[in-house]
C-alpha cells in the first residue's frame, strides 16, 4: 500500500493526505497512523479521511499519531462523515492538547455524532491553542445544541490573536442562548480580517439575530465576511439588525450573505 512508501519518508516537512470514500474502517485507520507516526519532522499536513467508517476506534489511532508530530505548526483534518461520538472526540481532543505550536488549525467533524460531551471535550483542547492565528472549525450536524454551543464559543475567548475564522454550525440547534455566547466570544476577536460564520438551521430568531449583529458591529478589522443565517426564523426585524451591523464594516472587499428562509418580508 502507499503508506508503506510514505512511512519511510522520515524528513518530511509536510504532507497532503487524501484518502476520503475509500471504505478505510478501522483497520485502515490503524494502518494509517503508524505511518504517519514515523514522520516526525512535520510541520504541515493535510489529511482527509472524510466517509471512511472509521468510528472512534479509528479517531483513536488517528489521535495516536498525531500526539507524536509535536513539531505542527499547521493542521487540516477532515474526519466528516465517520461515526465519531463523544468517545471519538475524546480521544482527538486530548491530541490537539499535545499540539502547542499550531498557528493554524482545520478541523472537520461534520456529520459526526459527537454531542454535547463532545463540544465540551474539544472546547477544552482549543483553549491550550494559544498561538492560533487561523482556525476553521466544521461541527455540522453533530447534535450539539445550546450547551456544546456555548462551551465552543467559551473556547473562542483564548483566541484574541486570531486573524481568520470558519466555524460552521449548521443544523445545531444552538438557539438563542447559544447565539448569546457565540455574540460574547466573537465580539472579543477584534483582530479578524476575515470571518466565515455557518448558522443555517439553528432556531435563530430576532433577539439571536440582534445578539450576533452586536457582535459584527465590533468587528471593523474584517475585509472578508460569509454569513450563512438560512432556515432560521429571523423576521423581518432581524435582518434590519444585521443590516445596520454590516453598515459599520467600512473595510470589507468581500461579502457573502444567506437570509435565505427566514420571513423577512420585502
Amino acid at each position: 500500500m502507499i503508506l508503506d512508501y510514505i512511512s519511510v519518508l522520515i524528513n518530511l516537512s509536510s504532507l497532503s493526505l487524501d484518502l476520503n470514500n475509500n471504505s478505510l474502517g478501522e483497520s485502515g485507520a490503524n494502518y494509517v497512523s503508524t505511518a504517519l507516526s514515523t514522520l516526525i519532522h512535520l510541520s504541515s499536513i493535510s489529511l482527509n479521511l472524510t466517509d471512511d467508517s472509521i468510528g472512534d476506534s479509528g479517531a483513536n489511532y488517528i489521535s495516536t499519531a498525531l500526539s507524536t508530530l509535536t513539531n505542527l505548526s499547521s493542521l487540516s483534518l477532515d474526519l466528516s462523515g465517520n461515526s465519531i461520538g463523544e468517545l471519538g472526540a475524546n480521544y482527538l481532543s486530548t491530541a490537539l492538547s499535545t499540539l502547542t505550536n499550531l498557528s493554524s488549525l482545520c478541523l472537520d467533524l461534520s456529520w459526526n455524532l459527537i454531542g454535547e460531551s463532545g463540544a465540551i471535550y474539544l472546547s477544552t483542547a482549543l483553549s491550550t491553542l494559544t498561538n492560533l492565528s487561523t482556525l476553521s472549525l466544521g461541527l455540522i450536524s453533530n447534535s450539539m445544541e445550546e450547551l456544546g454551543a456555548i462551551k465552543i464559543s467559551k473556547a473562542l475567548l483564548t483566541f484574541t490573536n486570531l486573524s481568520s475564522l470558519s466555524l460552521d454550525l449548521r443544523n445545531s440547534l444552538i438557539g438563542e442562548l447559544g447565539a448569546n455566547y457565540l455574540k460574547t466570544a466573537l465580539s472579543t476577536l477584534t483582530n479578524l480580517s476575515s470571518l466565515n460564520l455557518g448558522l443555517n438551521s439553528n432556531s435563530i430568531e430576532e433577539s439571536g439575530a440582534n445578539k450576533i449583529s452586536t457582535a459584527l458591529s465590533t468587528l471593523t478589522n474584517l475585509s472578508s465576511l460569509s454569513l450563512d443565517l438560512r432556515y432560521n426564523s429571523i423576521g423581518e426585524s432581524g435582518a434590519n439588525y444585521i443590516s445596520t451591523a454590516l453598515s459599520t464594516l467600512t473595510n470589507l472587499l468581500s461579502l457573502s450573505l444567506d437570509l435565505s428562509g427566514n420571513l423577512i418580508g420585502e
